[in-house]
């Protein structure tokens, strides 16, 4: 009997990523002045974990613009998962 294969965690979509930066960077640029400075992530291979202490409400939005192109994903409380509104898009 062939085992399967366990494909969790899913890596966020590719075009929804991309299209999330389109429209969230330039609003941070002009909201909060926001610059990005990936020259530390040059050459950085392999998978890492990112762990940041919550200063606000959108700090992992500033995480997964600057690890951009890398797709991150975000571990969450359950408490989302079961909002009506957001659990869709979690899911997604």
């Amino acid at each position: 009997m062939k085992k399967k294969k366990n494909s969790w965690p899913h890596k966020p979509n590719r075009l929804l990523y991309a299209l999330a930066v389109l429209v969230v960077y330039p609003y941070f640029k002009i909201r909060y002045r926001m610059k990005i400075d990936r020259r530390a992530m040059r050459g950085q291979k392999g998978p890492m974990m990112v762990v940041a202490n919550h200063g606000s409400n959108i700090d992992f939005l500033c995480a997964c613009l600057a690890l951009y192109p890398r797709r991150m994903n975000i571990v969450t409380s359950n408490y989302f998962f079961q909002n009506k509104w957001l659990a869709p898009i979690l899911h997604f």
